[in-house]
């Protein structure tokens, strides 16, 4: 039973002690909106809007969750150190966290370039290497 009291104490805890830390610190915590969007405002509250009322209620709390930025700088670090993994569509993480486009799902390889522009990049790259022996590059190699 003695058990049983602990948890129940450390669940209320974890619910209501964030909201406790953030009344008092909200000021020291990062708040700044950082997405591409405007945030959702808290709802009116009134009879004709009451069905409303829920989903708008979520999408502002979802908005103004308390340390929701340090929230998802952790998941995406969790994300990405841990998992290999990014949440920008088409690119992965490479060999020294390099980032890489995947090809296009249908076939489409997403490597793919035409003579002209290769041929332009080689010779501004066989122009750069007297530049670069300079420095003390030996050698390089070009695809």
């Amino acid at each position: 039973m003695r058990k049983q009291k602990i948890l129940i104490v450390l669940f209320a805890g974890s619910l209501v002690l964030p909201g406790v830390v953030w009344a008092g610190f909200s000021g020291r915590f990062d708040t700044e909106n950082n997405e591409n969007r405007k945030l959702a405002e808290f709802p009116e509250v009134n009879l004709e809007s009451l069905g409303d009322f829920p989903e708008q209620f979520e999408a502002y709390y979802k908005d103004h969750v308390p340390f929701k930025n340090d929230l998802v700088k952790f998941c995406n670090f969790i994300d990405t150190e841990f998992f290999r993994n990014t949440k920008i569509g088409d690119v992965v993480i490479g060999e020294d966290n390099w980032l890489f486009y995947l090809p296009e799902r249908e076939g489409e390889n997403a490597w793919q370039i035409t003579r002209k522009p290769m041929c332009i990049h080689w010779n501004k790259v066989r122009k750069l290497h007297p530049e670069l022996q300079k420095y003390g590059t030996g050698s390089w190699t070009g695809v």
